[in-house]
């Protein structure tokens, strides 16, 4: 052990140094420890004649629950290793930011700014000092709370409030934009680029980060206008100015020409003019736009209270408010160890803070949805009260059917889940002084979960995992678990299991979490005129010329595609502009008419869209979205018609088609050999290794060559 020779036992020759973890009296060892034994009894020869797991399989006691939250694709797939393996550490990141970091936060209508350290402390009902004593601010009524964040169509719409945390304290970094934004987190703290998340600990000056995008002006008819001034026309208009979607709706109420309206207006010939009474009707935006302010696009409500409860509890996560941009950084500097926070959002895990896109927490949301799963006697065990009221706060909104119990100080009222915390329940485990009722109900306990579990290499917090006997699944939730010490990393390890690391894709295939995925890059024809003679700085035009307007690439992909399509298969191409997409749509094979998804339609469209894609009733979709964060099982083939060289976009498409569904064997993807330009062929080289790098097998095919044979399996 380092550091050994300067303990007392040590000097005084009752200790050698050496941390053992096999005890010789019960000739055992931390179950966790179970892959180094192996390898060291094959290092020495031994052979290894069984290995049994001697603890019953588990059952769960209630129905599964629906599930609230929605999980990334990597927490999704850590959720399914966890417990397909049953025991392991979770290495969940953590991100933290300064109190003083500004939330622009939406409840029942109305929006305000707060602080992220007086957010965490209403959020939680946590007691705030005042000048006359403690007190408590917290949110009132049953309004669920909104925050800002980017959806994956680059705008910024409203999401639900799941979580608000402290994170304790933690050197900070003051990250400077070129547009004058800043923000302090930690190193650890993620940071959207255009390849992917990335800690700010791996960023450096120059580098771009998406960051709120100047606000829009609004949309009326198509034209971009600024702000409207008529005259004060009583009692309908008494302002000087009127909102132009009201003024939209009059218009079109008047059968008059929206310009036109406004002229009447502003010269008072208003005889025979229709208004909306506002103290009667309110205008709604159907595709929650508020920047589109096209007269297809409102809808007048009354003003009874409905629209803005439907607002404020159903669907504000929907609403537009601005578009994100990437923004150069132009510096990051250290400032000193503060206090931090962070917030867990749902649906898109990312929130607008400062105006910068930034990542959020998710390992408690890992951890209830491993128990949502289960459905066994489980213990969650946290080191702090501020994790126990977030725990419990969690657990009650997420996972309202489940008992939930607790156990801390002289209170314990177990439940099918039970939040514990550390010091209560290892005292009560003691020996001596414990609790007979304690000690002998952790023996009924099949799961347990440490939140951060770094805390429990101690030889006291350590009981936990030596007294739950019949627990097959541990679990351990942590953004730093390991660093400590070589002891108390292995000590870990033995009281939990190894680290969930890595996943190749032959993994997933192997375990059953995934079905094997082929990838396809045609060879198609290079003749665009002119398009070498285009230089580095000409990027766009190359774009352009070489994938955007290349009839020969649409021709060659509808040719590779077309058979899927005639075989009952869904094709999916993915495109990074809409023009792109009308492009290939407006290309596509008589009898094969190519539905389009770009985010811009009303969520009633969209959700018709999806649909029809799922039954296989339009089997043929173009988008700008659906990269990620979604689950669509039905998806056969996938086509990356937007050429690019990101590795992060190349794994994220890829991982749309590998879902499982009932009958999928396999799922081919599409991608293009450029060879038009050398930035093109670059690229092409760039996804190829992207492709090897996952594992996935690679073959090359010419749909354009009279001998091509369509291949559909």
């Amino acid at each position: 052990m380092k550091n050994a020779r300067h303990t007392p036992q040590f000097r005084a020759g009752i200790w050698d140094g050496y941390q053992r973890f096999f005890a010789p009296a019960t000739a055992s060892f931390l179950t966790g420890l179970l892959s180094w034994v192996e390898a060291l009894l094959v290092e020495k020869e031994v052979e290894v004649r069984e290995i049994a797991d001697l603890l019953p399989p588990c059952t769960p006691r209630v129905p599964e629950p629906k599930a609230v939250v929605t999980l990334r694709d990597y927490q999704e797939k850590t959720v399914e290793e966890a417990i397909r393996l049953r025991r392991g550490i979770v290495e969940a990141a953590v991100n933290c930011l300064a109190g003083s970091t500004e939330i622009q936060v939406f409840r029942g209508g109305n929006v305000r700014k707060y602080q992220l350290e007086t957010l965490v402390s209403r959020f939680n009902k946590e007691p705030i000092k005042f000048a006359r004593g403690y007190g408590r601010i917290t949110f009132w009524g049953d309004n669920e709370t909104f925050v800002r964040t980017r959806t994956p169509d680059g705008y910024i719409r409203l999401a639900k409030l799941v979580g608000a945390y402290r994170s304790g304290f933690k050197k900070l970094f003051r990250l400077v934009l070129e547009n004058g934004k800043s923000i302090d987190a930690s190193g650890d703290h993620r940071f959207l680029v255009e390849q992917g998340w990335r800690r700010l600990s791996s960023l450096r000056a120059g580098d771009k980060i998406y960051a709120e995008a100047p606000r829009e002006k609004r949309v009326v008819g198509g034209l971009k206008i600024q702000r409207v001034w008529v005259r004060r026309v009583k009692p309908f208009h008494p302002y000087r100015t009127g909102h132009r979607y009201r003024l939209a709706v009059e218009a079109q109420l008047n059968r008059l020409p929206y310009w036109e309206f406004i002229k009447r207006v502003r010269a008072r010939k208003i005889r025979g003019l229709k208004f909306l009474d506002p103290k009667k009707f309110e205008v709604h935006h159907k595709d929650h736009n508020i920047r589109n302010d096209n007269p297809r696009n409102l809808e007048v409500f009354r003003k009874d209270g409905s629209h803005q409860r439907m607002h404020g509890i159903s669907h504000t996560w929907r609403n537009v408010t601005r578009k994100t941009e990437l923004v150069s950084i132009r510096s990051i500097i250290p400032i000193g160890t503060f206090p931090t926070f962070d917030l867990e959002v749902g649906e898109h895990h990312n929130f607008i803070a400062n105006g910068i896109v930034t990542h959020n927490s998710g390992k408690t949301s890992m951890g209830i949805e491993i128990i949502r799963r289960l459905r066994v006697p489980t213990v969650y065990v946290v080191p702090d009260k501020s994790l126990y009221v977030q725990a419990l706060k969690a657990f009650r909104t997420e996972l309202p059917a489940i008992q939930l119990g607790e156990l801390r100080a002289s209170h314990f009222r177990p439940g099918l889940v039970t939040v514990a915390m550390i010091q209560s329940l290892t005292r009560g485990l003691a020996t001596v002084g414990g609790s007979e009722e304690i000690r002998k109900w952790i023996k009924t306990i099949e799961c347990v979960i440490s939140d951060e579990c770094h805390h429990l290499t101690g030889k006291k917090f350590s009981l936990v995992f030596k007294r739950a006997v019949r627990a097959p699944y541990r679990y351990g939730l942590s953004a730093t678990p390991f660093g400590m010490s070589t002891v108390k990393d292995r000590t870990l390890i033995g009281l939990i299991g190894p680290p969930f690391g890595a996943i190749t894709v032959r993994d997933l295939e192997a375990r059953g979490l995934s079905v094997p995925m082929e990838v396809r890059f045609i060879s198609y024809a290079q003749v665009v005129e002119g398009l070498r003679a285009y230089g580095g700085r000409d990027y766009r035009e190359i774009w352009r010329f070489g994938v955007e307007e290349n009839t020969d690439r649409a021709a060659a992909m509808y040719r590779a595609v077309l058979p899927h399509i005639l075989a009952g298969e869904r094709v999916l191409v993915f495109v990074d502009q809409i023009g792109h997409g009308n492009a290939l749509a407006g290309l596509s094979p008589p009898g094969t008419a190519a539905e389009r998804l770009y985010g811009t339609e009303p969520a009633s469209e969209r959700e018709r869209i999806e649909r029809a894609f799922r039954d296989g009733a339009a089997p043929l979709l173009v988008t700008t979205l659906l990269k990620e964060g979604v689950n669509i099982p039905e998806i056969d083939v996938v086509v990356n018609a937007s050429g690019r060289k990101s590795e992060w976009l190349v794994r994220q498409q890829g991982g749309r088609g590998v879902r499982l569904r009932q009958g999928k064997e396999r799922v081919v993807l599409y991608d293009f050999i450029d060879a038009g330009h050398k930035i093109l062929l670059a690229h092409s080289h760039a996804r190829h290794a992207a492709y090897k790098k996952e594992g996935y097998p690679i073959t090359l095919v010419a749909p354009l060559e009279p001998e091509f044979t369509p291949i559909v399996t």
